[in-house]
């Protein structure tokens, strides 16, 4: 039996409100319920600078960095109130497909998401409470 950590606050933040609720449904059943879905880099902004605590989670639509003109990454990495975080949606210069990459156990990139890539990510950040049976997820668009 696989237990989860229910505990975890996860924040989901893409600019269509459909996409958002397929994350958080995949979120869901992964097992996680504590979600706070946001549309855009301003809402992101807020609910990190006024968070009591980090969120465990953070799971990114790459448009937003579109409109906001912000470096995404960079904003992630520095921010002291996301523990860890997930960029999909990306679409390389090159157009030849884009490996998921774990650059550290708490920043992953993603052209697609879907429940094999959000359970490797919380298996990263939960170890003891997620089990993926793999050392290495990597997937080809």
């Amino acid at each position: 039996m696989r237990l989860v950590n229910k505990s975890l606050r996860i924040l989901i933040v893409d600019g269509a409100h459909s996409q958002r609720l397929a994350v958080e449904k995949l979120v869901n059943q992964c097992g996680n319920y504590r979600i706070a879905p946001v549309e855009s880099f301003e809402q992101l902004l807020t609910y990190t600078q006024y968070a009591l605590h980090p969120f465990d989670v953070v799971i990114l639509n790459s448009d937003i960095a579109i409109h906001s003109g912000v470096d995404i990454y960079e904003f992630c990495v520095t921010e002291p109130n996301i523990a860890n975080f997930l960029i999909y949606n990306l679409v390389p210069e090159n157009e030849q497909g884009f490996d998921i990459k774990c650059f550290n156990a708490s920043a992953m990139h993603s052209k697609d998401l879907n429940k094999d890539i959000l359970k490797f990510l919380m298996s990263a950040v939960e170890p003891n409470f997620y089990s993926s049976g793999r050392s290495l997820l990597s997937a080809s668009s």
